[in-house]
């Protein structure tokens, strides 16, 4: 119901309580509450604060054969590492969290394989395994929205536009059922990234236009920012007057540094086809060290692949930077995320 404060108010005092239960049932419980703490907008020095909870709660459930338990847990420490820019723990939490579900029951195995698998590609680690769990996970047959998300972002991943957009779609209707809001969002950035690095601005303004409602009602997280960023992207690759800058600025204010790696990558692209060698090359050269503060491998190596053009303004300055981006990830005709 996006009633964030509430639900965060509620989990809090389900907290002092929860010691009077018995072990397992204790251990579920709690759980359960860090969940709610964790994925409703609660602060990010809150959530820094429970990791050494959530880390001694996930070996406490493991130790009690609890695995669907552990694997939250994990998968929990995850989120709290990637919501504070330490995504080398966070990919190795991801995959942790899919190695200690493998014991539990089929629709657990199935779900914590595939958002292992989303997470690894969203953080640019392992795709092998990513892929090799999204195979794994599709072969169980149970269907869930976290599956056809990582389908999404691996097809996205590798160009595969078409096949990503139709993953996402049903991934946004299995989350919508649900009320799963935040995998609602997800999907449907997804889809606006898709969309702009194939560069199609218009389709990316489609897909804002039904992001923002989503986004507009998650209070208290980076959303809301994060979604106004990409539509701004869009309205400017369009051609429209757009205070670019500013939006850049408001990703520095709420601390994103992987979306600002992207987005400076990305605008620093069009600059440079458009001519604006002074304004890519400032931004490209940002773009550096936001990027490898977070391990984002493929912005570092476009940003870097932009500095190297050292030529002037010219009618194929576009062309110029394709090749450079291209023999820069090796020469395969992938995506941009794909290095």
């Amino acid at each position: 119901m996006f009633a964030y404060s509430e639900a965060v108010s509620v989990a809090r005092r389900g907290l002092q309580l929860v010691e009077s239960l018995g072990s397992n049932l204790r251990i579920e419980t709690e759980m359960a509450l860090l969940n709610v703490l964790v994925m409703s907008r609660t602060a990010v020095r809150e959530k820094v604060e429970l990791t050494s909870r959530l880390a001694d709660l996930t070996e406490a459930a493991r130790n009690a054969g609890l695995p669907k338990t552990a694997s939250l847990g994990a998968h929990l420490l995850a989120c709290v590492y990637s919501e504070t820019n330490r995504h080398y723990d966070a990919a190795g939490a991801t995959i942790h969290s899919a190695e200690l579900s493998r014991t539990a029951d089929a629709a657990t195995v199935a779900l914590s394989m595939a958002n292992a698998a989303r997470c690894l590609l969203f953080l640019q680690r392992d795709v092998t395994r990513a892929e090799s769990l999204l195979r794994q996970a599709s072969a169980i047959g149970i269907e869930n929205a976290e599956l056809d998300l990582g389908l999404g972002f691996l097809h996205a991943h590798h160009g595969r536009v078409t096949e990503a957009m139709s993953y996402l779609e049903r991934a946004l209707e299995l989350a919508a059922r649900t009320q799963d809001h935040w995998r609602e969002w997800i999907a449907l950035w997804r889809m606006v990234i898709a969309a702009l690095e194939h560069g199609d601005p218009a389709l990316a303004l489609r897909h804002c236009e039904r992001l923002r409602p989503v986004a507009t009602r998650m209070k208290g997280g980076s959303e809301l920012v994060r979604s106004n960023t990409l539509e701004a992207i869009a309205h400017w690759m369009s051609g429209q007057a757009v205070e670019i800058e500013s939006s850049l600025e408001r990703l520095r204010e709420v601390d994103s540094k992987s979306d600002l790696a992207w987005a400076l990558t990305f605008v620093a692209q069009i600059e440079m086809g458009r001519g604006l060698v002074d304004d890519a090359r400032r931004h490209a050269e940002e773009a550096v060290v936001a990027a490898g503060a977070v391990g984002r491998d493929s912005e570092v190596t476009i940003a870097r692949s932009l500095l190297g053009l050292r030529t002037k303004a010219s009618p194929d300055l576009t062309e110029r930077a394709r090749r450079f981006i291209k023999e820069a990830t090796h020469g395969h005709s992938r995506s941009r995320a794909d290095v």
